[in-house]
C-alpha cells in the first residue's frame, strides 16, 4: 500500500529544509527550515566523534519527532541536495547523462539504520563530462513534470552557481554551470570595485543601471567593462547602488550572452523572486522571453520532483 505521506528533505550547503507532505495533493502538513546546512553539519560531525551517517540521521530524527503522530511508520524519507556529497551524510557517485525527467537513470540508495526507523532514500547528483550538480536534478524533474513534453527546453536555474540545463524528448542531455553569483560577490567585496559598489549584501533594483550592464555585456569585453565601473565612480559620481546594479547586469548578461537559443522550443527560468526579476530583464534585453517560476514554484518543484522519483522507483 502506498504511504499517505512522505518526508521531503532539501539539504543544501547552507540551509536545511524538511517537510511532511500529503502525497495526493502535495500539501504541507508540517515543515522545518534551519541554518543547519551540510557545511555546518559537516563541521559539527568532525568534532563529534560519532559515526558519520548516524550523526546526520539523528539530526533528522530530532526534527521528525514532533510529527510522528501525524504519519505512518512506513512513511518514506527522500533526501536531495548536498547530503550525498563528500561532506554530506554519505557520498554517492554521480549519475551520468542522460537521465529521464521521470527519474530513471538517477542513483538512489536506501539507507539502512537503527536511528530514524523510516525507509530513507538518498539521491545522488549528476555529472556531465566536465560539470556536476546535486539537488538541481530534483528541481528539474518537478519543473518538467508540470511543464509537460516539448522537443527541446532550456531550464535556467540562477543562483550562486547558475545552472543551464538542456532537456530533449523528456531527457536531460546536457548542462552547464556559471559562477555568476559567486563572482559578483568576490568582485564586490575583494577587488578595487569594493569602494565603488554598495556594501550591502543586497541592493535595490534599478532597471536602467542593471540594463546598462546587460547592454555593455554585448560588447564581449567584460574585463574592460569592469573597470568602467570604477571610472564611473571617479569621473561621473554614479552611486554605489547604481554601480552594483551595473555590475550585476554585466555578469548576468555575460552568462546569458554565451547561450545559443536557436533550436530551443521553450526557455524556463526558475529561482528566487529577486533573481528571477534580474534574469528576466536581462533575457528580454538580449531578445528572449522566458517563462518564469518564482520562489513558491521553486519549492513546489522540489516536492513534485521528490514525489515523481518515489513513484518511478515504486516507493
Amino acid at each position: 500500500m502506498i504511504p499517505e505521506h512522505f518526508i521531503s528533505i532539501d539539504w543544501g550547503t547552507s540551509r536545511f529544509r524538511m517537510a511532511l507532505i500529503q502525497r495526493a495533493d502535495l500539501s504541507v502538513v508540517a515543515q522545518l527550515e534551519t541554518d543547519d546546512g551540510i557545511k555546518t553539519m559537516h563541521s559539527q560531525w568532525k568534532v563529534s566523534g560519532e559515526d558519520r551517517l548516524s550523526f546526520y540521521l539523528a539530526f533528522i530524527r530530532r526534527g521528525v519527532q514532533p510529527w510522528l503522530n501525524k504519519m505512518g511508520s512506513n512513511t518514506p524519507v527522500i533526501i536531495s541536495g548536498m547530503a550525498s556529497s563528500s561532506i554530506g551524510m554519505k557520498e554517492l557517485a554521480y549519475a551520468k547523462l542522460p537521465f529521464s525527467c521521470a527519474g530513471e537513470g538517477l542513483e538512489i540508495e536506501k539507507l539502512e539504520d537503527d536511528i530514524l526507523y523510516l525507509p530513507t532514500f538518498l539521491i545522488s547528483g549528476v555529472r556531465a563530462e566536465l560539470d556536476v550538480m546535486r539537488g538541481e536534478e530534483t528541481i528539474l524533474i518537478g519543473l518538467h513534470d508540470q511543464l509537460g513534453s516539448h522537443d527541446k527546453v532550456l531550464y535556467i536555474l540562477p543562483g550562486t552557481h547558475s545552472k543551464h540545463v538542456i532537456v530533449e524528448q523528456d531527457k536531460v542531455v546536457d548542462f552547464r554551470t556559471f559562477m555568476t553569483g559567486e563572482l559578483f560577490e568576490v568582485i564586490r567585496t575583494q577587488t578595487i570595485l569594493k569602494d565603488s559598489t554598495s556594501e550591502e549584501d543586497t541592493f535595490n533594483f534599478i532597471e536602467a543601471d542593471f540594463g546598462g550592464g546587460v547592454e555593455a555585456s554585448k560588447e564581449g569585453n567584460m574585463l574592460n567593462e569592469l573597470f568602467h565601473i570604477r571610472a564611473a565612480d571617479l569621473l561621473t559620481g554614479r552611486s554605489k547602488e547604481a554601480n552594483s546594479n551595473f555590475l550585476s547586469g554585466l555578469l548576468v548578461g555575460e552568462e546569458l550572452r554565451s547561450l545559443s537559443f536557436s533550436e530551443i522550443d521553450k526557455i524556463m527560468l526558475c529561482g528566487s523572486d529577486q533573481l528571477i526579476q534580474l534574469y528576466r530583464v536581462a533575457a528580454e534585453i538580449l531578445g528572449h522571453v522566458p517563462e518564469t517560476r518564482g520562489s513558491d514554484q521553486l519549492r513546489l518543484a522540489i516536492l513534485r520532483g521528490h514525489k515523481k522519483i518515489l513513484t518511478t522507483f515504486s516507493i
